[in-house]
């Protein structure tokens, strides 16, 4: 079973997702155009984490239980971010069903979604319930969870509404087949990683105390 990265522990200050992939372009024709196809299978994910703020016993052992406990990259970890801010949150009025004099609601903090409907292996679009009324504008990431332990991440490029529900397209594809009524996390998407190098964890403690690392991570397949 892949580790768990402590985010609650271990916060960085920047956090950059990245798909990687490749492309192939035809070569320019005669008026300057040029196709470019991707030969990438649709990417996999880089994760780089950094400013992370290290000064206490506590978070230099969790850092080094990730650090030494992945095996150079063997071992895979389940890396979640904090997404909340840019989850699709629903609305909620006052105990009598009224909304503030502008109209707006409270805010919601709890996402659930679920899939509607079966999506097969490599899957870049399908059918997504929300519940409370949340309504998802594009460019959220979400992650599903497989029976093996191992996530998967997602970013959704565009919405259609669909009754009560919503059809939505995303990247990159699922990485194995999802049944109907799987659940999807928006609140802390999480991806099953590996470190991007041996020393992408490297970690220097100053004074025994503080330490300000840095973690590189890339999407791991089993």
């Amino acid at each position: 079973m892949p580790l768990t990265f402590p985010y609650e522990t271990l916060k960085a200050r920047s956090v950059r997702f990245d798909i990687a992939g490749s492309s192939i372009g035809g070569g320019l024709s005669n008026n300057g155009q040029q196709q470019i196809v991707n030969a990438s299978g649709g990417g996999l994910w880089i994760l780089s984490l950094s400013g992370f703020i290290i000064r206490t016993p506590a978070q230099i052992r969790a850092w080094r239980r990730i650090q030494y406990g992945s095996q150079a990259g063997v071992v895979p970890v389940n890396v979640p971010v904090c997404e909340l801010r840019n989850a699709p949150i629903s609305g909620v009025p006052h105990s009598d069903g009224s909304p503030f004099s502008d109209g707006s609601l409270y805010r919601w903090l709890d996402v659930a979604a679920s899939t509607v409907g079966n999506m097969a292996l490599r899957a870049t679009s399908g059918v997504f319930s929300f519940d409370g009324g949340a309504e998802p504008e594009g460019g959220e990431l979400f992650s599903i969870e497989y029976a093996t332990g191992y996530h998967s991440l997602h970013a959704i490029t565009s919405v259609t509404p669909s009754g009560d529900n919503f059809a939505v397209t995303f990247a990159p594809p699922t990485r194995a087949a999802v049944v109907s009524g799987s659940a999807l996390e928006f609140k802390h998407p999480t991806c099953t990683m590996r470190l991007a190098s041996p020393d992408a964890m490297a970690l220097t403690v100053d004074l025994a105390r503080f330490a300000g690392p840095s973690a590189t991570f890339v999407e791991y397949f089993a």
